[in-house]
């Protein structure tokens, strides 16, 4: 008796007169998992399949200021974080400023530096 055991249905263990022991993978067909596309189907979608979320309603509007929103969490953000909120991130070598960190870094990047002017 070999002592190898496996709890793999598909692994055989074969232990030939020598004690060599070899493992053999049992031949048990497997189906794709990827589905195959004819080649005459084209891949190109409108916009209503492809994102359908953002086409299934219409645009919501901001009751402070009006501004129109693709969706609910747009709108959720921008009353968070920008709407009646004072522009607390300015640039020190000129006027602008913003209410986002990340819009000021991205100003000084493409106005301030050596590559951006």
């Amino acid at each position: 008796m070999c002592p190898v055991q496996s709890h793999l249905q598909e692994q055989v263990h074969v232990a030939a007169a020598s004690e060599v022991r070899v493992w053999k993978s049992a031949a048990v067909p497997v189906p794709s998992l990827r589905p195959t596309v004819p080649s005459e189907i084209q891949l190109e979608y409108p916009p209503e399949r492809v994102f359908p979320a953002q086409f299934a309603s219409p645009p919501v509007r901001c009751p402070n200021c009006g501004k129109d929103y693709k969706n609910k969490h747009s709108l959720y953000c921008h009353l968070r974080f920008d709407c009646g909120k004072p522009n607390n991130h300015g640039c020190t070598l000129c006027s602008y400023s913003t209410k986002r960190i990340h819009s000021l870094k991205r100003h000084m990047l493409l106005r301030h530096t050596q590559n951006g002017t």
